[in-house]
């Protein structure tokens, strides 16, 4: 590396914080800008993002490059301006600022979310596909990611897949569901899921960073090593947790309970213990090719599914939230 000093944006958060620990045992300086929330990570330099634009270019100059994670995931009651000010505008002026001070990596992690539903008999796809937005949340990722290709930068947009590993708050909801039982599950039996263990996305991200020669302009998948259907991933959680295998239910019926339930229960700012997005896992199929991160970055997953699964849990009951 011709500098020692990464950016890292969003470095608060499960895949950030992941990513940083990792990056402190090497020989780099690491600047986390955050809004209010900070990783505490021993060795991190920590600071808020500056209003002006040319203060945050000062701030990231000298920089070898920037890794740009902040986003808004969003729940039931988000507004499409909350997602289009941190999704797109952050980016927007992470970008700007990284051209003024003459950045030479940038790397924008987006979501297979941008692809919104692939035909259930889709073979995994590779980065051509078209993105094809469905919600609020992926179209501001993939917004934003046009943002990014439109930009003079040598830039690098990352497509992981779900994401799932010990800490990960997000997901130990779905832990948490199929651990108290009767769980449900729903919707074609094809449609899969392309799950990533932290540790091999942070390996992928690390591989990219480290490049010797960095893309002018890349979209990688950064996933595990095949698709997995979505009924399959609830039942691996199930065993690994000792409980019986969830059970089938048509989807129209869960529908239906999860509109009435956010209906009632949204203007009240009360989660619904259904709702439509929780749904999405079982309807919108995203089987992701890695062919071209292992052709390009040598990234071959280490940590298979179910052992994943297995640390996961292992880590969750450690902490007291199973």
């Amino acid at each position: 590396m011709t500098t020692k000093r990464w950016v890292i944006t969003g470095g608060s958060g499960f895949i950030g914080s992941a990513l940083l620990r990792r990056l402190a045992e090497e020989d780099l300086s690491l600047l986390n800008l955050v809004h209010r929330k900070r990783s505490g990570i021993p060795g991190v330099e920590e600071r808020e993002w500056p209003e002006d634009r040319e203060d945050l270019a000062r701030l990231i100059q000298g920089s070898q490059g920037v890794v740009h994670l902040a986003a808004v995931l969003g729940g039931k009651s988000t507004s499409p301006d909350t997602f289009d000010r941190a999704n797109i505008g952050l980016t927007e002026r992470i970008l700007e600022a990284s051209q003024d001070a003459g950045i030479q990596r940038f790397i924008f992690i987006s979501s297979c979310g941008v692809y919104g539903s692939l035909p259930p008999e889709s073979h995994p796809v590779d980065e051509s596909t078209v993105p094809a937005p469905l919600d609020f949340y992926e179209v501001s990722k993939s917004r934003a990611e046009a943002r990014v290709a439109a930009s003079s930068l040598p830039w690098a947009i990352v497509r992981p897949g779900w994401v799932y590993g010990p800490g990960d708050l997000r997901t130990l909801k779905l832990f948490r569901k199929i651990a108290r039982g009767p769980f449900f599950v729903t919707g074609n039996a094809r449609v899969r899921q392309s799950p990533v263990y932290i540790d091999d996305l942070v390996d992928g991200l690390l591989r990219l960073m480290t490049a010797e020669t960095f893309p002018q302009g890349m979209t990688i998948h950064l996933a595990g090593e095949k698709p997995v259907p979505a009924k399959e991933i609830c039942r691996t959680i199930a065993k690994a947790l000792g409980r019986r295998r969830p059970l089938s239910f048509p989807l129209f019926p869960l529908r239906m309970a999860a509109a009435v339930g956010e209906c009632l229960l949204g203007p009240l700012s009360v989660q619904p213990p259904l709702t439509r997005s929780q749904l999405a896992f079982f309807t919108r199929n995203k089987p992701l090719s890695i062919e071209k991160a292992n052709r390009l970055l040598g990234y071959t997953p280490s940590v298979p599914f179910e052992e994943g699964i297995r640390r996961t849990v292992a880590d969750y009951r450690s902490r007291g939230w199973l």
